[in-house]
This record gives structure tokens, C-alpha cells and sequence, in this order.
């Protein structure tokens, strides 16, 4: 026994560090939502969270399981153990449920096996699924019910395998790595006592992004291990926007001030609309918010441009919804009718039309309440600032597609 706990920590200390890209933790991948799920041990029971297709429980829940969580601040390491009792039940903290979620930036240890996590409000989260490396978990209705079991002997990481044990196995290794897709490969290793290889990198493509590297099955003579699993490593919408957006500039000149945060979400909700345009440019206008926001790209696949503070039709004389295209612009008019609306492009003819606030008849100073912005104001055009009415009108083209909500 010694002898193994001696060789165990000489692989955790000399064990190479990873090789994969570092974590953006500045890209926020969605917000959790209270998952219908709970997880049962003993007489503890801990409500699950969810994030699109995935469970995850938060890491200072587990403690109410038993479990000791370490925490290294000099690299943000956290080292979970398996649980050896349940007593208390946490409270669940919807407070989380308001917050962004981002990827966890540090290494998150469950017993021998390194696992996907998620930061929220400062704390950790781990799939719910990843229990079961150090135990099984029944699911009957809505509960999960946890049982124990002796981690796996052996480390795996995407460079290096260790055998902890003192038997020979025979070892499948499940590496997981994401492009546009999941890329899961099979290999296996014959290990013998406390053994250490080191191995290839199953995936060399540098825009590949490691998630995790999964022990499938280990078997020896007097031990057997087996598990048809991912460990809940694989969410596919969360590596799906988290790799849309991890090497993305974030500009300082978008138009009226956004924030990052804001800019994914507005082009996250217009890449689910099937928005086509036939040029390069896509218009929407949200209503409720009084923003105007400008695309570049294709159909579902959109990027912000600009975006322009706005004001609509008021309630008696409503901006139409719907979707339309850019028609004719003019460089002013209504000049006859004693105002001026300068840098003008319609949407619907020259009835409806997107411009600048309103102008005496000379162009030179605002007419008193036309310069509104940011509350529904007009008789169903659109008004932007001058400013920004002009980049409107120098930039986009005739028959951009524009949607308003």
C-alpha cells in the first residue's frame, strides 16, 4: 500500500501539463436554467442545474455529500474526492439562474478523471454525469440516485496515461475534442504495474479544442472496469457558441454603446431567425428595446456591425412589424412641408422609412420634441440620430432584408 500511494504521487507531481488552447473565460456560453433533476445519497439531496442539453451540479453542493473539495488559487485547480457520506440538504441558489455561465478556466479534478466545468457568479459547476467515475447513478423519474465506488486506477490525460494499480491492464482511452462537430477517439494501451507512457495527441488540428480524455474500460485479472459513457463532457450547443465567439474581436466602435455580453445575445437570437438577405447586410429593429441593429454575413451565420439607439411609431401611429427590405433613399425631405429629415432610406416605399431626427426646413437646428430617441416618438418612420442616420444611408444597400419586432 506504501508503495502505491508513493508512486501515485510521484505521477501527479511529474505528470506533464496539458497541451491544449487556454480558455477564453471571457465568453459567456448561455445562462443555467433549474434542471427537473435531483441528486440522492444517503439523506442528501441536491437539485441539479441545467445548460441546454446538460446537468451540472454545483462543486460546493458536493460537500454537502462528503465529498473534500481543494482549491489551488495559484492555478485555479479544484480537486474533488468521492463522497463517503450524505447528511445535508443545500439550498438551491437561484440567484445563479440571472447569470452569465462561461467555461471554468482552471483544471477541475473529480478523484482521478479531469472534467469539463462551467463559472457562475464565482462559483464552480461539473456535469452531473461525471459521478460516474467514482460511482453509478440510477435514474428513476426525476431522482438520481448516487452510489460510491473506488475511482478508476488509472490517470489519463490528452499526452499521458498512468496505471495507479498493482495489475497488468488492458485500457481503452475515449478522446474527445471539438471542431464545428464532436471528434471522439478510440485508443487502447496495455499498462503494467504503475506503469507511465506517454502518448500522441489523438487530435493534432490546432483549431481543435480538447475537452477530455475518458478511461472506457480497464481490465486486468483481478480488476474489471467498464462504462459506455461520455461523463457528460459533451455539450454540443455550449461548444457551439463557445467556439463561435473564443477567438472573436469584440470592436469599440459598434455605434451607441453595447456591451460584449449584449452583442452575443443579439446575434445569438438573429442566427435562429433563418434571416436571409441578398446582400451582405441584415437590418432589425427591436421595438421594444428602441435599438436598431446592423449584420454582416450570411443567413445564420450574422455578425453585429452597428447598433443605433432608435425611436419608432408611437402606439397610435405604430411602426409595422414584420419583414421587409430597403427600397429608395433620399439625401432629405419634407423641406415643402417646413421640416427637413436628412439621410433618408424607406423600407416600405417612401411611406415608412428609416432617418434622421427632424430638422427645420433649412437643415440647421433640431425642431422642438423631434429630436427624440430611445421612446417611441414618430408617426411610424424610423429615427435615428444624424450621425448615425448618415453611416445608415452611406452604407447599406438597396434590397437589405429588415426585420422589425
Amino acid at each position: 500500500m506504501k508503495k502505491s500511494i508513493l508512486v501515485l504521487l510521484f505521477l501527479l507531481l511529474f505528470i506533464p501539463s496539458y497541451a491544449y488552447a487556454e480558455i477564453n473565460s471571457t465568453v459567456t456560453v448561455g445562462k443555467l436554467e433549474k434542471s427537473n433533476l435531483q441528486l440522492v445519497f444517503d439523506e442528501a439531496v441536491i437539485n441539479a442545474y441545467k445548460l441546454y442539453d446538460t446537468n451540472y451540479i454545483l462543486v460546493s453542493d458536493l460537500k454537502k455529500l462528503g465529498c473534500s473539495v481543494n482549491y489551488s488559487p495559484a492555478d485555479r485547480s479544484v480537486t474533488i474526492s468521492a463522497p463517503t457520506y450524505g447528511q445535508a440538504t443545500p439550498t438551491f441558489d437561484d440567484s445563479l439562474l440571472s447569470q452569465p455561465v462561461y467555461l471554468y478556466a482552471g483544471r477541475v479534478t473529480l478523484e482521478n478523471f479531469e472534467t469539463q466545468a462551467l463559472s457562475c457568479n464565482n462559483k464552480t459547476l461539473i456535469p452531473l454525469s461525471s459521478l460516474n467515475t467514482i460511482g453509478s447513478i440510477t435514474v428513476t423519474d426525476n431522482i438520481c440516485y448516487f452510489s460510491p465506488s473506488d475511482p478508476v486506477p488509472v490517470v489519463t490525460t490528452q499526452t499521458t496515461i498512468s496505471n495507479l494499480s498493482e495489475y497488468n491492464l488492458d485500457v481503452s482511452v475515449l478522446d474527445i475534442y471539438w471542431t464545428n462537430k464532436p471528434v471522439l477517439i478510440t485508443s487502447t494501451y496495455t499498462l503494467t504495474p504503475f506503469d507511465y507512457q506517454e502518448r500522441p495527441m489523438a487530435v493534432t488540428d490546432e483549431k481543435a479544442f480538447y475537452i477530455a480524455s475518458i478511461v472506457q474500460s480497464a481490465n486486468g485479472e483481478e480488476y474489471t472496469y467498464s462504462a459506455n459513457s461520455q461523463m457528460g463532457q459533451i455539450n454540443s450547443q455550449l461548444m457551439t457558441k463557445y467556439m463561435r465567439y473564443a477567438n472573436r474581436t469584440f470592436r469599440d466602435d459598434y455605434g451607441d454603446s453595447i456591451d460584449r455580453e449584449k452583442v452575443i445575445q443579439v446575434e445569438d437570437f438573429i442566427n435562429t431567425q433563418n434571416l436571409s438577405s441578398p446582400t451582405k447586410y441584415l437590418v432589425w429593429t427591436n421595438i421594444s428595446e428602441q435599438r436598431t441593429y446592423i449584420f454582416e454575413g450570411t443567413m445564420n451565420n450574422w455578425s453585429l456591425l452597428k447598433t443605433f439607439i432608435c425611436s419608432t411609431g408611437r402606439d397610435y401611429t405604430p411602426t409595422p412589424k414584420g419583414k421587409f427590405a430597403l427600397t429608395y433613399k433620399v439625401p432629405s425631405f419634407g423641406q415643402n412641408k417646413g421640416y427637413c429629415c436628412k439621410y433618408a432610406f424607406g423600407f416600405i416605399g417612401t411611406t415608412y422609412l428609416y432617418h434622421s431626427i427632424i430638422f427645420d426646413k433649412t437643415g440647421s437646428y433640431l425642431l422642438e420634441n423631434k429630436g427624440v430617441l430611445g421612446k417611441k416618438a414618430s408617426q411610424g418612420c424610423i429615427r435615428f440620430s444624424a450621425d448615425n442616420a448618415k453611416w445608415f444611408y452611406d452604407h447599406l444597400e438597396s434590397k437589405t432584408t429588415v426585420f422589425i419586432n
